[in-house]
C-alpha cells in the first residue's frame, strides 16, 4: 500500500499506545494539552498525517484540519475490507503490537474552586512516590498533572475550568489496575494519602 509520512499529535489524556506505535514505525509524536483546538494548530502549522484525542475526535492529513467522524469510518471499513478482518480482530493484532491498554475516566465533584485549586497546587509540588503499590516515574504538567508509573500505567487529574469537577483519567494494562487507579486518586482528592 501507500505510505504516507507526518507527525502525530495526541492529548494529554491520550493512550500510551500512540506513543509506542509512533515509535515502533518512527513517526514524530507532538503531545498538546486537552482540546482538539491545539491538534488543529499543530495541523495547520506542521506536516501532520494523524490527530487525535481520547474522546475519539480525529483529524485526518489532506483533509480538513478538524475531527471527522465520517471519514475515520471510511478509513476503518477499509482497513476492515482489506484486511478482511472484522474489528475486535484488527484491535487484539495492535494489542499484540503494543501490548494490552485498557482506560477510563471518572469526574469527582468538589464543593468549592478554592478545594480544587488547593489540592492541584499540593498535588504537584508533593506528588506520592508510591501510588496504589506502583511506583513514580515522572510527573507531566502539561494540563493538569500527570503521574507515570514505571509499568506504563498512569493516572491525571485535571480540574474542570466550568464546573466544580476534578476530572480523573486513568491508563493501565488492566481493566483491575485501572479501577484501582481512579479509586486511589478518589481517595487522594477527598484528603486521604
Amino acid at each position: 500500500g501507500c505510505k504516507k509520512s507526518g507527525g502525530v499529535v495526541k492529548t494529554f489524556s491520550t493512550t500510551q499506545m500512540v506513543n509506542i506505535l509512533c515509535e515502533k514505525y518512527g513517526l514524530k509524536l507532538y503531545e498538546t494539552p486537552i482540546g482538539f483546538k491545539y491538534i488543529c494548530q499543530l495541523m495547520l502549522e506542521e506536516d501532520i498525517l494523524i490527530g487525535g484525542e481520547e474522546s475519539g475526535g480525529i483529524g485526518i492529513k489532506n483533509h480538513i484540519p478538524e475531527r471527522d467522524g465520517i471519514l475515520c469510518a471510511l478509513i476503518l471499513l477499509e482497513a476492515m475490507a482489506y484486511s478482511e478482518k472484522p474489528v475486535g480482530k484488527l484491535l487484539d493484532e495492535l494489542m499484540l503490537k503494543t501490548g494490552a491498554f485498557y482506560y477510563d475516566r471518572t469526574d469527582l465533584h468538589i464543593e468549592s474552586n478554592e478545594k480544587k485549586e488547593s489540592f492541584m497546587e499540593k498535588l504537584s509540588l508533593n506528588p506520592p512516590g508510591n501510588f496504589d503499590g506502583m511506583t513514580l516515574k515522572e510527573v507531566k504538567l502539561t494540563d493538569g498533572v500527570k503521574l507515570m508509573f514505571n509499568d506504563k500505567s498512569w493516572i491525571l487529574f485535571r480540574p474542570s475550568g466550568t464546573e466544580p469537577v476534578l476530572r480523573v483519567y486513568a491508563e493501565s494494562t488492566s481493566r483491575e489496575k485501572v479501577a484501582g487507579l481512579l479509586k486511589a486518586g478518589e481517595k487522594l482528592a477527598s484528603g486521604g494519602r
